[in-house]
């Protein structure tokens, strides 16, 4: 089903050519009758201000011209009237947007299915005006028409009408006469708007908010913008592998980590919380990030795979380290800590692992030629203890200078120098400038817009 809302102007529904001796010898069709002919709409909404209302009066010449137009396509449009006799001030702009949002947010819900158009050609600027402005920046998918003169000069208005008579000199009639009607610029007008919010929300790593105005916006995006930008909510949400395959269809697999490392595109989430100032989630972050950087600190530098001796991966195994060598490996000891606490009995730990046990495991297990390695994992250890406690006692945000007084560094600070040892001590493909491949691809993304 096709709607058209139209207010009216001077030159609807029909305008005509004169001679020098002020004779008719032609006329043609005015917006409202002319994308009716064309578009041919199962129904017109028009809406008529006080001085329309009286020519609608005075002899019918709007709905005069639907029917007649209805006659020569052979094609019945049904026509209401919304009739607005107080309406005088017809250049004052705002009530006019108000108003026919009102009534074109009604009539999306009484035909959610319909094709609504609007006559953006007639009546005064501010209704021209408002209308544009609902067909860009409203979610009510509505279609903005725009009709060109046959002169290509301004219609002058017919204070005097008399369809019926006229009617029969209207070019338009003829077989095969070309349309005037255009969808009007304001949806790329639209699309730039819309255009510039999706990039702030993907320069500021907003992929999730990204996505759902892009599902707003449908098939105005290019469909390579929607997939890779699916790929980056995939990103965001861990699920790397999965957004590679996304990405390489593009021949963008450059952009993901090497491997698709979980670990890298961790760390590089948490340096998008830094930057973003999301302190909280990044402090909470950081234990688990942690902990794989100390799994795999173990095994690079000291050729132990920490993982043989637990059970879904963080969850001690008593049995094999009782048969172990790490046995007596994991008491923490005043060589490098600035006190002493005890905390395996037995001389190994038991169910869950947890961080201090693989930072003492470091301690121990490391030689003389190794105390920076050990010296740079406590200074990572006491962050790590300090914020927690920070972030999990307390419901409240955090500035930089708060986390800085509690746990010795900024956030900025803290992920600077755990960069630095994932680049020193791990084998975890993190890039020295981390967020690098974020950046480009959001380089991609916004030059797919």
């Amino acid at each position: 089903m096709k709607i058209l809302f139209s207010p009216v102007g001077m030159s609807d529904p029909i305008t005509e050519e004169k001679d020098k001796d002020g004779n008719v010898t032609a006329c043609h069709d005015g917006s409202m009758i002319h994308i009716c002919r064309h578009h041919q709409p199962n129904l017109v909404i028009l809406y008529l201000s006080a001085e329309a209302l009286e020519y609608e009066k005075a002899d019918a010449r709007y709905t005069k011209a639907i029917a007649l137009l209805s006659q020569e396509i052979g094609k019945t449009i049904d026509y209401r009237l919304i009739e607005r006799g107080d309406l005088t001030e017809v250049q004052q702009f705002d009530p006019f947007l108000k108003e026919f949002e009102e009534i074109l947010t009604k009539l999306r819900a009484e035909h959610p299915e319909a094709e609504i158009l609007l006559n953006v050609s007639s009546g005064t600027p501010a209704m021209k005006s408002a209308l544009q402005i609902l067909a860009a920046a409203t979610t009510l998918q509505l279609t903005p028409l725009q009709v060109s003169t046959p002169t290509k000069r301004s219609n002058k208005s017919t204070p005097h009408c008399d369809v019926e008579k006229e009617w029969p000199l209207v070019k338009e009639n003829a077989p095969l006469t070309l349309s005037r009607v255009e969808v009007s610029g304001t949806r790329n007008m639209l699309y730039s708007f819309n255009k510039k919010i999706l990039c702030q929300f993907i320069e500021r790593y907003d992929y999730k908010g990204a996505k759902i105005m892009a599902v707003q916006m449908g098939s105005m995006l290019p469909v390579s913008f929607r997939e890779m930008l699916d790929g980056a909510v995939l990103r965001y949400d861990l699920k790397p592998q999965e957004a590679a395959r996304k990405f390489m269809s593009y021949g963008h697999n450059d952009v993901i980590s090497p491997r698709c490392d979980k670990n890298a595109e961790y760390f590089m989430l948490m340096c998008i919380k830094a930057e973003r100032g999301e302190y909280v989630d990044l402090i909470r972050a950081f234990t688990p990030m942690f902990l794989e950087i100390l799994f795999n600190a173990i095994e690079k530098q000291n050729g132990i795979k920490v993982a043989d001796y637990t059970d879904d991966r963080y969850y001690w195994n008593e049995e094999k380290l009782k048969a172990s060598k790490l046995v007596g490996r994991f008491d923490q000891v005043a060589r490098f800590h600035n006190g002493v606490t005890k905390g395996c009995f037995g001389g190994y730990p038991i169910k869950i692992v947890y961080s201090w046990h693989l930072t003492n495991l470091i301690e121990n297990l490391c030689t003389r030629d190794q105390e920076q390695f050990v010296k740079d994992t406590i200074k990572l250890r006491n962050f790590e203890e300090n914020g927690r406690n920070l972030a999990a006692h307390t419901v409240r945000s955090f500035t930089e200078q708060e986390i800085k007084k509690q746990t010795g560094m900024t956030p900025a600070e803290m992920i600077e120098q755990m960069r630095r040892y994932i680049l020193q001590y791990t084998s975890i493909p993190v890039d020295e400038a981390p967020l690098e491949r974020y950046k480009r691809m959001n380089t991609i993304l916004k030059d797919l817009l």
